[in-house]
């Protein structure tokens, strides 16, 4: 079988022809002499003989694409796919600076209202220690008035005996006199017994 470039140029295909494993159709001779030049492409294909197959592929590639752009080829293509990725990620970039400006924004609210709730909690329990410190001290201080609290007076009595020791003599009083004694030694008690009751009212109201 005849490979396309000796087909067109009329020379004898040998198995060892370098262009019948490369050169596989028309178009590709086309595409080859369209950019390179067939001998140009012979020189290229020999120069790289180290490994002719990359080679090959290498310049079948920036031919296949210097039909697309004919002066920078593989390296514009290349560049035009690297900028439109650079842009896709530069508006994801600013998609995400403004998902993270969102994001901080929540955060600082949340750590307001922790704050708030951090705060009233600190409050109540202050005012709940407070209120248990001015009921000790109310306590402490009523203890300190029962206390202080004056002793009471003994009710003077001595009316009571001298009357009591005076019916007892031989001497008999009559009973007009003993009854108005008897009263008003039980008022003087009454009312002994009524202002000692006031102290101790007072002295626990101080």
């Amino acid at each position: 079988r005849v490979c396309p470039a000796c087909r067109k140029y009329r020379r004898v295909c040998t198995k060892n022809c370098l262009h019948a494993e490369i050169i596989k159709s028309d178009d590709v001779l086309e595409d080859v002499e369209a950019n390179f030049g067939l001998d140009n492409f012979t020189r290229l294909l020999v120069a790289g003989s180290v490994n002719l197959k990359e080679t090959a592929d290498t310049l079948l590639i920036e031919a296949q694409h210097r039909k697309i752009d004919p002066i920078s080829g593989a390296l514009g293509e290349a560049r035009k796919r690297f900028a439109a990725k650079a842009a896709e990620l530069q508006f994801q970039n600013k998609d995400l600076l403004n998902e993270n400006v969102i994001m901080r924004s929540k955060i600082e609210l949340l750590v307001k209202h922790f704050n708030e709730k951090n705060q009233l909690v600190s409050k109540f329990v202050q005012e709940q220690e407070d209120l248990n410190a001015k009921q000790f001290s109310e306590v402490a201080e009523l203890d300190n008035k029962l206390v202080n609290i004056p002793s009471l007076k003994p009710p003077n009595l001595s009316k009571r005996r001298a009357f009591e020791q005076g019916s007892s003599s031989s001497t008999l009083l009559p009973v007009e006199v003993m009854t108005n004694q008897l009263m008003s030694t039980e008022e003087e008690m009454d009312a002994i017994d009524d202002q000692q009751a006031k102290e101790i009212w007072d002295a626990l109201l101080r």
